[in-house]
């Protein structure tokens, strides 16, 4: 009982595993250095950093992180699009 659960769970594994191959090798991936960055210095009452996102993501940026600065009123977003 216990080594045909095994094996089963042994042929998933492979069965997700090539799936993951072939997908990988027939799909679309973004060529290297195909990312343009920016950062955008807010003080850190934001209240109007959302409106700023918004209108950033209509141009295509992307939020990738957000790094407040201690003992400052400083908050650093950093951003990313496709060229």
């Amino acid at each position: 009982m216990a080594r045909s659960r095994l094996s089963k769970i042994g042929q998933v594994i492979f069965l997700i595993a090539v799936m993951f191959c072939v997908g990988w090798a027939t799909g679309k991936r973004p060529a290297m250095g195909s990312w343009e960055y920016e950062i955008v210095e807010l003080p850190a009452p934001h209240s109007h950093a959302k409106v700023m996102l918004d209108q950033r993501g209509e141009f295509g940026w992307e939020l990738v992180s957000v790094m407040p600065v201690q003992n400052t009123n400083t908050v650093y977003y950093y951003m990313k699009r496709a060229k």
